[in-house]
């Protein structure tokens, strides 16, 4: 009934007639199902696409890369961790084939003086690593255009486990994560009319990865034919205590894979940027664009810029 008054109370007033109405999120995935489809009411769907401490492309079941209890359980649940096709398919019980707005999503830095985490609570070099695989993996490969990352700064208010999910601290200063974020952003900003980029024609030749998945490479166009290429190894980098197992929570070392991009398009220039998850720093340095291109990649991302 709330819904049903807020739509036609937005929709009936002509200021407002043209501002989407987004759906309800909820913290249960139950309520979905129980409050059903609201989808004449609502534009947008609505869904909070947590994944606790796990890494973005995370299916919800263990993995080789995720070292559940040594690799001894993989394919059995990771905690309460559900993919994010999994969970958009919860919340279209509410707004059915209506597009979805991930309307918060965070990894949190709160880690206790043993080392020890929980919840959705990781380092900050592994929020670095994640924060912008996630945001690429959910709009390229799930299909959500558009995520609100919680938060833009740690609170020190909330619960333990919420109050520092934050891309800069209490103090303002920025975490790796804003770096890396910022970074990538600034790289692909491309303000200007709505335009439909061609798709760029390109290979990777790379050996499969632990899990063995292919490496993810995901282009992004922008308007004069130039485009920014995001390449990184979809593995986890961290083990949660309270998701895999027993042991205490600790980083999980992953050696760099070769790869080679061949372009079918040719381009003028390129460059190649690297990041310290540690630190956030970028590296930037010119590269050849007319012969394959050489990218070790990692789990965090490498950024190649094409240019006509």
């Amino acid at each position: 009934g709330y819904q049903k008054t807020l739509y036609d109370t937005i929709k009936g007033y002509a200021p407002s007639a043209s501002v989407h109405v987004f759906g309800p999120s909820f913290a249960n995935a139950s309520s979905y199902a129980q409050t059903g489809d609201l989808s004449r009411t609502l534009d947008d769907g609505n869904a909070h696409l947590y994944l606790l401490s796990q890494p973005p492309e995370t299916t919800g079941f263990c993995r080789a890369s995720d070292a559940c209890t040594n690799g001894a359980t993989i394919g059995s649940t990771i905690g309460n961790t559900f993919s994010l096709e999994r969970q958009l398919n919860t919340a279209r019980a509410v707004s059915a084939s209506k597009a979805i707005v991930n309307t918060e999503a965070g990894y949190c830095t709160t880690v206790a003086a043993n080392g020890n985490t929980q919840y959705n609570d990781m380092p900050r070099s592994v929020q670095a690593t994640y924060w912008p695989r996630y945001l690429l993996h959910a709009f390229a490969d799930v299909g959500i255009r558009r995520s609100y990352v919680y938060d833009i700064a740690d609170d020190g208010l909330s619960p333990p486990t919420f109050d520092q999910c934050g891309l800069i601290d209490a103090h303002a200063k920025p975490k790796p994560s804003y770096r890396i974020l910022k970074t990538l952003l600034d790289t692909v900003d491309d303000p200007g009319a709505t335009y439909t980029p061609v798709p760029l024609a390109f290979t990777v030749a790379a050996n499969v990865n632990a899990d063995g998945s292919p490496i993810e490479a995901i282009a992004l166009g922008s308007r004069g034919g130039n485009y920014t290429l995001a390449l990184w190894n979809p593995v986890s980098v961290w083990y949660q205590q309270s998701g895999n197992g027993g042991a205490a929570s600790h980083p999980l070392a992953v050696a760099p894979i070769a790869a080679s991009v061949s372009l079918g398009t040719p381009f003028a220039s390129a460059t190649m940027t690297t990041f310290d998850p540690s630190t956030g720093i970028a590296t930037t340095a010119s590269i050849n664009p007319k012969a394959p291109i050489a990218v070790s990649v990692t789990p965090t991302i490498t950024l190649v810029t094409l240019r006509k």
